[in-house]
């Protein structure tokens, strides 16, 4: 991605300090008035290159904002597995006792799919707002046969 430029940058900072209601629309213009090349640039995207992290900038000197958080050294990409605990800490299973685990959870999860999809079922079978308000009434029996497994 390019650079940003800071002359812009300056400059839409001071307009900000000028006139803080200043919309980004109206920046933009200003922006493309002082270079040309930022006119291909769309109004969302200049917003977020420019105009966003100097109103974010002020909010965290005002307080307002938490501060930002530093980047980690490394991060899990997709499909990647987090390195495993030591073996001598608590939270250490045994293999088998993760896939039973993993197990009962897959079939939890779908014993209350089945029972949602039948209440939807039930929803969209209604023929009439009363019946719709009956099976909404209703409710606590299906959350009943949700919590009690």
């Amino acid at each position: 991605m390019s650079e940003r430029n800071t002359a812009v940058l300056q400059s839409i900072r001071e307009k900000l300090d000028k006139y803080p209601e200043l919309k980004s629309r109206q920046l933009h213009d200003m922006a493309i008035r002082l270079d040309s090349s930022l006119a291909a640039m769309s109004l969302r995207s200049f917003h977020a290159r420019y105009v966003l992290p100097i109103l974010r900038e002020r909010s965290r000197a005002e307080g307002r904002m938490r501060p930002a958080r530093a980047r980690k050294a490394t991060t899990a990409r997709k499909g990647q597995t987090r390195p495993r605990k030591e073996a001598g800490t608590a939270s250490t299973r045994s293999a088998g006792a993760s896939d039973t685990t993993a197990a009962a959870s897959h079939e939890e999860r779908a014993r209350v799919r089945a029972i949602v999809l039948r209440l939807a079922q039930q929803v969209a079978a209604a023929e009439s707002r009363a019946d719709l308000v009956a099976l909404i009434g209703g409710i606590d029996d299906v959350v009943a046969e949700i919590v009690t497994g």
